[in-house]
């Protein structure tokens, strides 16, 4: 397969699944309601992003390192919400 066919694929699917974070951090900050979201579920996800970041960052993957950073920013304001409104 070619090179830039998998690059597509990879930025395609760190789109899909960071996109998917999106609403979620949308409603968040539009009404400040966390009561129903786990805090341990999203630092749980903090601490695998960072490591996904890591893993991209040794294998100079910029779809990975990309698509992850993303997510932990969108994850870091859910966490900071929760933390601040409970």
């Amino acid at each position: 397969m070619e090179p830039y066919i998998i690059s597509i694929l990879g930025f395609a699917a760190g789109a899909c699944t960071t996109g998917a974070l999106w609403p979620q951090v949308v409603q968040t900050v539009r009404t400040k309601q966390t009561r129903d979201l786990a805090l341990k579920y999203f630092v749980l996800l903090a601490a695998g992003l960072i490591q996904w970041t890591a893993y991209g960052i040794l294998l100079c993957k910029v779809p990975i390192i990309l698509a992850n950073l993303v997510a932990l920013v969108f994850t870091g304001i859910i966490i900071r919400y929760k933390i601040k409104y409970g």
